[in-house]
C-alpha cells in the first residue's frame, strides 16, 4: 500500500538510497511509472529504464518492453520498444540491458523459437535497434528460457530454464554474441 493507507493499490516498484548510515527507507517510484504494471526493471550505466509492462486495461497490444530515459534523475515519458523487440500478440519481457546499451536480451514465445519461450538478443546501431537474433540452441531448448543476465566481464550468459523449479543454467555469452555479429556481417556482404 501507498502513503498511510492499508489497502492494496497495485504493484509498485521501489527504491532504497545508500547513504553513510547504510540504507534509507524505501521510496515508490513515482511518475511516470504509475499507470502501468512495470516488472523486470534493468537499468543501463546511464540510469535509463528498460522495463517490461502493460496498461492497468491489459490490452495485449500494450504489453512488452518499455524505456524510459534519464534526464538528470528525472523520467519523464514512458515509451514502448518498436517492433524489432516487440511482437504483436507475443508477451515479450524480462529485458537485460547491456550496460553500455549496446544490445538487449529478452524473452519471447515468437514462432522463430526453438520452445515456449525462447531468448533473443537485438543490437543498438546509432541509436536504432536490429532485428532480433534467437540466441541458438546452445541456449534455447524445447523448454522455455528466460530471464537472462550476462557477467560484467561479458564471458558468459545466465538463464532460467522451465525444467525444474529454480535451476539456472549458463552459456559461453561471448562466444554466442561473436557468432551471431558473423552471420549479420556476413549477411550484410552478401547483399
Amino acid at each position: 500500500p501507498l502513503g498511510d493507507s492499508t489497502e492494496s493499490s497495485g504493484k509498485h516498484k521501489w527504491y532504497v538510497k545508500k547513504n553513510e548510515s547504510g540504507w534509507g527507507e524505501p521510496v515508490p517510484v513515482e511518475e511516470p511509472f504509475l499507470d502501468k504494471s512495470i516488472v523486470d526493471l534493468a537499468p543501463s550505466e546511464n540510469g535509463n529504464l528498460y522495463f517490461s509492462a502493460n496498461t492497468k486495461n491489459g490490452k495485449s497490444e500494450d504489453e512488452g518492453i518499455y524505456y524510459s530515459i534519464n534526464q538528470g534523475g528525472q523520467y519523464t515519458a514512458i515509451k514502448r520498444m518498436g517492433n524489432e523487440i516487440n511482437s504483436p500478440n507475443n508477451w515479450t519481457c524480462c529485458p537485460y540491458i547491456a550496460p553500455d546499451e549496446s544490445y538487449m536480451i529478452y524473452d519471447s514465445p515468437k514462432t522463430s523459437g526453438f520452445g515456449d519461450t525462447d531468448l533473443y538478443i537485438s543490437f543498438n546501431k546509432n541509436g536504432n535497434w536490429t532485428k532480433s537474433y534467437n540466441l541458438g540452441p546452445r541456449v534455447n531448448t524445447k523448454h522455455g528460457e528466460g530471464l537472462a543476465t550476462v557477467s560484467p566481464d561479458e564471458r558468459y550468459l545466465f538463464f532460467y530454464r522451465n525444467v525444474n523449479i529454480g535451476d539456472i543454467y549458463w552459456a559461453d555469452f561471448m562466444q554466442i554474441k561473436k557468432e551471431i555479429l558473423e552471420s549479420i556481417n556476413s549477411n550484410q556482404k552478401g547483399l
